[in-house]
């Protein structure tokens, strides 16, 4: 798609001026980190083997003791107003 296309579906749809690069590496960092499989994501980005997908986002790729502690992160902002919750995340 070329930029001025792009960004005309972007003023269309009421979103923000960003890259296609910037969105499409989103796209591919979201479903690593929601435990796509490489090979999935690799062929959604039409690259050439998973070894490239790999080498661009491994460290999207949660392991079992990340993934549990985000797991728990819900239940850590129980009792928190949100005041401080937002707190938190800054």
């Amino acid at each position: 798609m070329k930029s001025k296309s792009f960004k005309r579906v972007l003023r269309k749809a009421g979103l923000r001026d960003i890259r296609y690069h910037d969105l499409r590496h989103t796209y591919a960092s979201q479903l690593l980190a929601h435990g796509e499989p490489v090979t999935y994501v690799s062929q959604q980005l039409g690259h050439a083997n998973p070894q490239i997908t790999f080498k661009v986002y491994a460290h999207w790729i949660p392991n079992k003791s990340q993934r549990k502690a985000v797991n728990r992160l819900p239940s850590l902002s129980r009792g928190l107003d949100n005041a401080q919750v937002e707190d938190l995340a800054r």
